[in-house]
């Protein structure tokens, strides 16, 4: 169980790195889709720390 939290984790973090490098030349500052993608960034960031948290009390099946 804990081997499929660290590639849930690992394919998030590839992922938002993805988001970062794919968001360069696009102009943010449109309809509110800066707070929209502020608040989007902040709840994954929530995610990865609870899920690593939890990583450490799953056994090591």
């Amino acid at each position: 169980m804990s081997h499929q939290l660290d590639n849930v984790v690992s394919n998030l973090d590839q992922a938002m790195k993805q988001l970062r490098t794919a968001m360069d030349g696009i102009p943010v500052r449109r309809e509110g889709f800066t707070d929209l993608r502020r608040r989007f960034v902040r709840s994954v960031s929530v995610l990865t720390t609870e899920a690593s948290y939890a990583r450490g009390q799953l056994p090591k099946d």
